[in-house]
């Protein structure tokens, strides 16, 4: 199995590959069935809690560096972006082989994926990914396989088990000066009994590490400026001493309440019976309004949506693009338009 790049929706870039590749066996079978039958080939019954990384999408150098992470090896912070987590986490699922109710959870249950209300959100949680695990070689897979074959027990305590260790803030974007990060236990995910001793978070304020052990907190930070930021943290445990660096995109500072914001839409003029999807029938709009210094709405500047494939674009996302930049024409009496079309 090979890592494939997913975007940030979490899911895997198969069309592209299907053009690039399109004799590959892999990509014309369906990967669930091909999957369930190499693990029914294998004697699975001693992995209990831990992950068999052979059942996920990955590569024994990603094995590797997970390893390096994990023994603190590195010689500085170890990057990592909310995508390069999402994306591990998604393929983690496919190596837990636990029942449901002992499953780690999907990340639609863990996380929030609204837009609207992401852009609204004040709160980021720390995602740490704290899970022990198995990659067996190519002799021990055909050992395994052999053994079970004959019906002999494969002797699971002859292979490797390691932790992979992976930390970020789960929210990129943030639209406020004022944050709050959340040291939660629902963003612990473990499956192990070794607790976490401590965490520690750097802002790169000068003010150090303000560490905390965790539970049920959070801590307060204020950006002075808009842009990317860094946040180093430090996970401590009685076996590992890592230390990962995490970033968030400030788009705003303060949030503005607009003149107006009202939704607009135009009734279908033709019927066509052709058209199978409602959403080519009606067009419509969200817009807001945030008026120029003299409070007057009379020299209007209309920034529009683009294309938004996946409809995950709204108009706090464009005044978080748009409202700063142009700061300066709404000193001076312009007035900003935007609009957010219900599907581009």
């Amino acid at each position: 199995m090979t890592h494939l790049k997913k975007i940030d929706t979490g899911k895997l870039c198969l069309i592209l590959m299907s053009y690039l590749l399109p004799c590959s066996y892999i990509l014309g079978q369906d990967y669930q069935t091909v999957r369930q039958k190499a693990l029914d080939k294998l004697d699975l019954t001693g992995f209990k809690n831990v992950l068999f990384m052979n059942a996920a999408v990955t590569t024994p150098h990603e094995i590797a560096y997970l390893k390096s992470v994990s023994k603190g090896l590195a010689n500085a912070p170890t990057p990592v972006s909310v995508e390069e987590w999402h994306n591990l986490y998604q393929r983690l699922l496919d190596a837990d082989l636990r029942d449901h109710d002992k499953h780690i959870p999907r990340l639609e249950q863990l996380m929030e994926t609204n837009p609207s209300k992401l852009t609204r959100n004040d709160t980021i949680p720390i995602g740490v990914i704290d899970l022990e695990a198995i990659y067996l070689t190519d002799k021990e897979l055909r050992d395994n396989e052999t053994r079970k074959m004959a019906g002999r027990a494969a002797n699971f305590l002859a292979y490797d088990k390691f932790r992979i260790i992976y930390v970020a803030a789960l929210q990129q974007d943030i639209y406020q000066a004022d944050v709050w990060f959340k040291i939660s236990s629902k963003f612990f995910i473990s499956n192990h009994s070794v607790q976490t001793a401590r965490i520690a978070l750097d802002f790169g304020d000068g003010l150090g590490f303000q560490s905390c052990v965790p539970g049920e907190q959070s801590i307060h930070h204020r950006f002075n400026t808009i842009g990317r930021h860094s946040i180093n943290i430090k996970i401590v445990s009685e076996s590992i001493n890592c230390e990962f660096q995490t970033y968030v995109d400030v788009r705003q500072l303060d949030r503005v309440p607009p003149s107006m914001e009202f939704h607009a839409s135009a009734p279908i003029l033709t019927i066509d019976s052709t058209l199978q999807n409602a959403r080519t029938q009606v067009a419509g709009a969200t817009i807001r309004i945030i008026n120029g210094c003299d409070a007057v709405l009379d020299k209007a500047v209309i920034v529009a949506e683009g294309f938004d494939m996946a409809n995950d674009q709204n108009l706090d996302v464009l005044e978080g693009r748009f409202r700063t930049p142009l700061s300066q024409w709404l000193s001076e009496g312009y007035d900003l338009v935007l609009v957010d079309y219900d599907d581009a």
